[in-house]
């Protein structure tokens, strides 16, 4: 049982920073890159 709360725990703050990391990039002037290199398209 606490390895899954930790396990929970883990996958929430993962999704939490990766949302706060694309808002940010998303905020600001330079195109979006993800981890793997893909650039998001600007028009």
């Amino acid at each position: 049982m606490r390895s899954a709360l930790l396990s929970l725990a883990m996958l929430v703050a993962i999704v939490l920073f990766g949302m706060g990391v694309y808002s940010v990039d998303a905020g600001s002037e330079q195109a979006v890159v993800d981890g793997y290199g893909v650039v998001a398209a600007t028009h």
